[in-house]
């Protein structure tokens, strides 16, 4: 429990070198300009942002509608007709000796650069001198921008590009740009907190939690990624990729899913998650990889690719202490990758007494953010059901394990025995004992309570060696496992 919660803090340090300098503010909809062919084609214009500005060429018009506008979180552009530029205000720079530029863009639509004069090009300048270009891009797909600049001799930085693009559903988002005093980008403080993949009957229910310190803020250039197996390939294929590029917290909760007991998610997907099987949650930044893709090609348990910038949280729900891709089951990658592993579990099959391992239906932080992960109940809903998307974790219940005496072993004439018993993962318990169960109050009557060696396995199997003296002879004791 201790080593889970000093891994998180320090991930968190880890996050926080790089100062801040300037970071683009897209968070207002509606600045910039949108035009179609029942309108004619604006002059030459511009819009100000809270802390950058684009300005324009007279573009073309045609039967699609045309925009160079800030819509959920970005700064999106299509078939936009003519040239348009983006600038940032001056950034103050005086106290830097190097500026690190870190941007997270890319094109919109299919065979967007198709006409030889279309272009994205990205540019800075120093103290409003003249413009340094970078290369222009004409490729599809990522447009990125990463740039390191001596800026020890001047005061003020500004950055911007410079673009071309026509044709319909043609364009580019930029979702963040940032500058920071190292190399380091800031990654907001933002975590798994709280996952459902299961419940009895149709899974219409499922959902992933995500909460920020901050309300409101961007998750801009993030991507919640689902790792698993595929159809043909075993374990570490991408089962969903998420993008969370153009969405944003309201409050501090994030709710992505495919319906709620109450209330409607924050980001509705028609994807479902696997049951019954080991799932790895990654939320990372500048994913480049794509569903299907296999991230361990020879099924060892490692990562042969890590198609993303940083991983910023991860938890994996675990089938088996025990992995064989062979038949079925998988490997977990948040172990490797520095983060907690949730699971197996008991979990009744619905025949009188039996119980089986298998993976958690809901999993769950408490408290929000910093703490362990718990585990829910399989019946989502039952009163000690601890659901609770978009809104502060509570345990209700004792989740899908529950404390269950296995087997007793004891030897009456040294008066030692031994219990196994199920139980939740991390619970603290004891041993009590009795004498006479007709009292009113039967577990208190010895004043016993056996404080025994509790060893327990990361399954919730417990293993407790204890004595009690007062067993020896022909004395009759009952025995019980009680959860502090």
């Amino acid at each position: 429990m201790k080593k889970r919660v000093l891994l998180f803090a320090l991930l968190l340090i880890s996050r926080l070198h790089a100062e801040e300098i300037y970071s683009a503010d897209f968070s207002t909809d509606g600045i910039g300009l949108r035009h179609d062919t029942n309108q004619p084609p604006p002059e030459n214009g511009s819009a100000v942002g809270v802390n950058w500005e684009i300005s324009w060429t007279r573009p073309q018009t045609d039967g699609s509608e045309n925009f160079f506008i800030t819509d959920g979180g970005a700064l999106i552009s299509e078939d936009w007709g003519g040239e348009g530029v983006f600038m940032t205000s001056a950034i103050d720079v005086s106290a830097l000796d190097v500026a690190f530029i870190s941007a997270s863009a890319e094109t919109r639509g299919v065979d967007v650069f198709n006409v030889g004069s279309e272009q994205f090009q990205w540019f800075y300048a120093l103290d409003g001198g003249v413009r340094i270009a970078g290369e222009a891009i004409n490729t599809d797909g990522s447009l990125d921008y990463r740039e390191m600049i001596d800026v020890s001799l001047a005061d003020s930085l500004v950055i911007g590009f410079r673009f071309d693009i026509n044709g319909a559903g043609d364009g580019f988002s930029v979702n963040s740009l940032r500058v920071t005093d190292d190399e380091a980008v800031i990654v907001p403080m933002i975590v798994l907190n709280e996952i459902r993949t299961d419940q009895p009957g149709v899974d219409v229910q499922e959902f992933v939690e995500l909460y920020s310190e901050v309300p409101d803020q961007s998750l801009a250039g993030l991507t919640l990624v689902v790792l698993g197996d595929g159809a043909s390939t075993r374990s570490g294929v991408v089962e969903r990729a998420i993008n969370l590029n153009e969405q944003n917290f309201q409050g501090n909760y994030f709710v992505i899913g495919s319906g709620l007991q109450e209330g409607v998610p924050d980001l509705m997907t028609s994807s479902s998650l696997e049951n019954n099987d080991t799932l790895t949650f990654l939320l990372v930044s500048g994913f480049t990889g794509a569903v299907r893709d296999d991230l361990d090609l020879d099924d060892d348990g490692v990562l042969d690719a890590t198609p993303w910038e940083e991983v910023v949280d991860g938890v994996a729900m675990v089938q088996s202490e025990m992995p064989d891709p062979a038949n079925g089951i998988d490997f977990e990658y948040a172990s490797l990758l520095g983060f907690p592993t949730v699971g197996p579990v008991l979990r009744s099959t619905g025949s009188a007494g039996e119980t089986e391992l298998t993976v958690p239906a809901h999993i769950f932080r408490s408290p929000d953010a910093s703490g362990s992960w718990e585990v829910g109940v399989f019946d989502i809903d039952v009163p000690e059901s601890n659901d609770s998307p978009g809104m502060r974790n509570e345990i209700v219940g004792s989740g899908d394990i529950v404390t269950v005496i296995t087997s007793m072993t004891f030897d009456v004439s040294t008066g030692t025995g031994q219990f196994l018993f199920t139980g939740v993962p991390g619970a603290s318990f004891t041993i009590q004992v009795s004498s006479d169960l007709s009292q009113n109050d039967s577990w208190a009557a010895d004043g016993v309570v056996l404080t025994g060696e509790i060893e327990e396995s990361p399954v919730g199997v417990f293993s407790a060696s204890f004595s009690d003296q007062g067993a020896l002879g022909e004395a009759k004791r009952f025995y019980r496992i009680v959860r502090e």
